[in-house]
Order: structure tokens, then sequence, then C-alpha cells
């Protein structure tokens, strides 16, 4: 219960970045997505890729908790590149420009929705979503690079 109010918390505070700063909002998003990927799912699969059935065997869904004791548990280093892979991407377009980065919202809208109930850690998903959501209604027309390309050539 402790986890689920501290990301609450976390992605309430997100949500409310993401409203009050779009731009901001959906940098913090992309850094956000990148940094799970390789600085929690990557850091599991190399060192501990059996605890990402875990991830799922609790899951408040049957389905769900088959899939990760059966597919998962099967190849939990497969899982693990899978995830770290996917937000990845979702990361990069994320930062991007334009149509890629209504590509990389939707993709993180439809990752945090998927991975709800995996356990009472991601009930909170459904937040950070919102904030994805949000951002897909406003028009994202400079990348990351080129933004700080801006900044830097300003100075």
């Amino acid at each position: 219960m402790e986890q689920l109010l501290v990301s609450l918390l976390v992605y309430a505070t997100i949500l409310a970045l993401a409203l009050w700063k779009p731009n901001a909002g959906r940098i913090f998003l992309g850094i956000f997505f990148l940094l799970m990927a390789w600085g929690v799912n990557f850091t599991i699969t190399l060192m501990d890729p059996p605890s990402f059935v875990g991830l799922g065997s609790g899951s408040f869904i049957p389905f769900y908790r088959t899939i990760f004791t059966d597919l998962v548990g099967a190849a939990p280093v497969l899982f693990g590149v899978i995830a770290v892979a996917y937000e990845t991407t979702v990361g990069l377009l994320i930062l991007a420009s334009g149509r890629r980065t209504q590509v990389g919202l939707i993709m993180g809208i439809i990752f945090l929705m998927g991975s709800s109930p995996f356990s009472m850690s991601t009930l909170a998903n459904p937040v950070l979503a919102l904030a994805l959501q949000y951002l897909l209604s406003k028009p994202h027309h400079l990348s990351l690079a080129q933004q700080l390309r801006l900044r830097f050539a300003r100075s």
C-alpha cells in the first residue's frame, strides 16, 4: 500500500507538471521512460531476471498471472530485453517531434494501462497515463535535440 501511495504522489506531481508546462512535462516523461528502461529494467535483466516473474504473478487478473508464471517465467531475460526496447522506443519518440511524439505518447499510454494490473505498486499508472493523454492534445513542433540546439545557439 505504501508503494501505491508513493507512486500516486509522484505521478500526480508529473501530471501537474504536464498540465502546467506541457513541453517540460513531455521532456520529463521522455527521460522518465528512458530511465525506467535502462535504470530499472536493464539492471533487473542483468542482475535478477527471474524477478520479472514476480512482477505480474501476483496480479489481480488471472490472465496476467498465467502470462507471468508461464511465459515470462520461461524466458525472463527475453521479457526484460523486450521491456527495455519498448520503453526506450517510447522515451525516444516522446522526445522527438510531431507525429513521432504522438506515437510515443500513445505507446506510453498502452504500456501504462497494460501494466496497471500487475500489482499494487502499478495501480497508479493510469494517473501517469492521464499526463500522456493530455500531452496528446498539445503540439510538439520541436524535439528535445532541436530545443537544445536552439538554446545553445543563442548563448
